[in-house]
């Protein structure tokens, strides 16, 4: 079925097929190997580096300078890359009206975007909807769904999009043992953040209250019931949120990764900046 999207007088047609969970990992590897191969999927190539410091932080260096276009420069203007998208990133659509689309400038496989259908800001608060969302994609594998919200937090384009990628394990694992069932905040992480166990059972209910609860907790909202900026982490196990101060360390862009061990370098130099500093230095400075 072919659904017809228009946006600031251009059309395109656009696929649609609705979510079989069982299949997202299938449609998501296919949907890459045919966009890698026609060559609109932009895999960045890097080397993987560690960085012992309390916890083993992976450091990604890019091998080649990456010209990622940027939808702030310009906020709701054509550049916008959501509408329309192309068709070569679309991998399906969700009950609560979100679509599917591949990270067009991904780092490792499988990278998606959970975007609505509409524009909507980046920078307001989530609504149910988008856990509702999360909801439907999160029982296809293990995965991290994560949130940029404002420039500050690593944002890049202002249409409302969560992410998400599969994971196995994480950096920062060992200290999400032990974890609490009301928001806390971990003293094994060095960075400003509440954290807390979700009910899988009422993932929606559970982790949108949570959501709205950690935000009030941390002082993020405005006097307008506007947020600053922060990031938010998620799993089928757990919610967590970080306030932002500083969206670089030294000219490095941290983003909702930095916070779960996983850290992005443009070059040798800007790796070895996080290095000298040690990441949970960093991480600790843009929190404060």
């Amino acid at each position: 079925m072919l659904k017809e999207t228009t946006y600031s007088g251009r059309q395109t047609m656009n696929p649609t097929r609705n979510l079989q969970v069982e299949q997202l990992q299938q449609w998501l590897t296919e949907t890459s190997d045919s966009a890698s191969a026609s060559g609109h999927l932009k895999t960045g190539l890097t080397t993987l580096e560690h960085c012992d410091d309390g916890f083993r932080y992976e450091l990604r260096v890019l091998k080649t300078f990456r010209n990622k276009p940027s939808g702030n420069v310009e906020r709701g203007a054509v550049q916008n890359p959501f509408l329309p998208y192309e068709p070569e990133m679309y991998v399906a659509s969700l009950e609560s009206s979100h679509i599917l689309l591949l990270n067009k400038f991904c780092i490792v496989d499988n990278h998606y975007l959970i975007v609505t259908p509409e524009y909507e800001e980046q920078e307001a608060l989530l609504a149910e909807k988008e856990f509702q969302a999360v909801a439907e994609v999160m029982p296809a594998f293990p995965q991290l769904i994560f949130y940029n919200s404002g420039r500050d937090a690593g944002a890049s384009q202002p249409h409302r999009h969560l992410q998400a990628m599969p994971v196995t394990d994480l950096p920062i694992a060992k200290a999400l043992r032990a974890l609490p069932n009301s928001p806390e905040q971990l003293k094994a992480l060095p960075f400003r953040h509440l954290i807390s166990r979700i009910d899988h059972k009422n993932l929606v209910s559970s982790a949108y209250a949570l959501y709205l609860e950690m935000l009030n907790q941390l002082d993020i909202l405005n006097s307008d019931g506007h947020p600053g900026p922060y990031n938010l982490l998620m799993t089928a196990e757990w919610l967590m949120v970080i306030p932002r101060t500083h969206g670089r360390f030294e000219g490095v862009s941290i983003n909702s990764l930095g916070f779960a061990g996983l850290l992005l370098a443009k070059n040798q130099q800007a790796c070895q900046a996080l290095r000298n500093a040690t990441p949970s230095q960093v991480l600790k400075t843009v929190t404060e």
